[in-house]
């Protein structure tokens, strides 16, 4: 019986802090990864499932300028995309730099960012994901020129 209770104490933990690394490369603290050979999107650092739910982490915090193409190792990126879950739960985020390279925010991306009270989308922008700024601190918001499709509860909870 103590073994078998070892044995399942070990499988729920197993379950509950399994981290998955979410990124291929770090440039200036920005997790990145690749979309194909020319492109990537920002990310988060890792993901862990807890208690059958999906746990994003990063530590983004303060000012982030996210630049609109990158260099890794002998490689050149355009930074394409805000990936889903991105900066997820950054508290200690102030603002993002979206460089106008990027067409896509995904999902979740800004969501519960309580510290982020205005960001600027820019025109290039045209798919913004489900729930990519719910519970954040986002205020002010202005809208790309060009926007095409927004998700439902973008602003979900939002002051």
């Amino acid at each position: 019986m103590h073994r078998l209770l070892k044995t399942i104490l070990f499988f729920v933990l197993l379950i509950t802090s399994n981290a998955i690394q979410a990124y291929d490369f770090v440039v200036n603290g920005i997790f990145f990864k690749k979309i194909d050979s020319k492109t990537v999107e920002v990310t988060y650092e890792n993901a862990r499932s807890s208690f059958g739910r999906s746990v994003y982490s990063s530590d983004y915090s303060g000012n982030i300028f996210i630049p609109s193409t990158i260099a890794f190792g002998t490689d050149n990126y355009t930074v394409v995309s805000i990936g889903d879950h991105a900066f997820s739960s950054c508290n200690y985020l102030s603002s993002v730099v979206i460089p106008s390279t990027v067409r896509t925010i995904g999902e979740e991306a800004f969501s519960d960012c309580k510290s982020m009270k205005s960001v600027k989308i820019p025109n290039s922008v045209l798919n913004i994901g489900k729930s990519a700024f719910a519970g954040s601190g986002i205020t002010s918001f202005s809208v790309p020129n060009l926007l095409k499709v927004i998700k439902e509860n973008t602003f979900k909870d939002c002051p």
